[in-house]
């Protein structure tokens, strides 16, 4: 199921976005992503994300994760 994240959710999915950028982006240093990520966690907190739950948990599925962080992507892109 496809569900608004709630506050609950934020360590999860900043784990997610943590664990998916390391691997996608492997030429950028490891500390440029860990340094980022309370301020990504911030970030999430104040956007509206999506998550996608099965089982009562949610998936970092290969193929969710991609997902992930391209609508994570979008959501902060402001022109």
């Amino acid at each position: 199921m496809i569900r608004k994240m709630q506050n609950t959710d934020i360590n999860r999915v900043a784990d997610i976005w943590l664990k998916t950028n390391l691997k996608a982006h492997d030429f950028i240093p490891e500390q440029y992503w860990t340094s980022n990520y309370e301020l990504v966690k911030e970030m999430m907190s104040q956007a509206e994300v999506y998550v996608y739950e099965d089982n009562k948990m949610i998936q970092d599925v290969d193929h969710s994760q991609l997902s992930v962080h391209m609508l994570l992507t979008v959501l902060y892109w402001e022109p």
